[in-house]
């Protein structure tokens, strides 16, 4: 199959696996969770409805769904990532947390990572090979979702019980 026509899933996908796979541990913990990070972004963004007000929810200063953490479970929450993928991509948040905030001699050994690490699938592997399928598989499942989700898109709607208080409607 030609490149031109892979589909860009794929390319986005290849692209990134080629640098996070030559990172060291540091590099691909801290690579893993911003495109983990900017992924969910857009799965949350392609089921909001288009509007202002929901790009302020995900972008910009003080943005209440702005940060890894508060993307994981909002979209947990909205029933964009599945049970096991929100046990994951936390656990892959709280190792990016532990590397980006050490000032030194971190490594997959420490004992806090360990017990992160082991909430990944792939039992049988090193610590890096578990990271890096968990990430992958993700990934790879993440970037074909966007295009479920938009099936699903918010709407504005306009509600039928907009007459006040103390009326009875029936339901339409």
């Amino acid at each position: 199959m030609a490149w031109e026509d892979t589909p860009p899933e794929i390319l986005r996908l290849a692209t990134f696996l080629n640098d996070f796979y030559k990172e060291s541990d540091r590099g691909a913990v801290l690579m893993a969770g911003s495109i983990l990070d900017e992924v969910l972004a857009g799965m949350i963004s392609a089921f909001l409805i288009d509007s202002t007000e929901s790009k302020k929810l995900l972008e910009g200063f003080n943005a209440p769904l702005g940060t890894f953490s508060s993307r994981i479970l909002a979209a947990y929450s909205l029933g964009l990532i599945e049970e096991q993928e929100f046990s994951e991509v936390e656990a892959i948040r709280k190792i990016r947390n532990m590397y980006g905030h050490a000032w030194n001699g971190i490594d997959f050994n420490d004992p806090k990572v360990m017990a992160q690490l082991e909430k990944l699938p792939f039992s049988d592997e090193t610590a890096r090979v578990r990271l890096n399928h968990t990430v992958a598989n993700l990934l790879g499942d993440w970037l074909w979702r966007e295009s479920y989700i938009i099936e699903e898109k918010r709407k504005m709607r306009t509600w039928p019980n907009k007459s006040g208080f103390g009326r009875h409607h029936s339901k339409k």
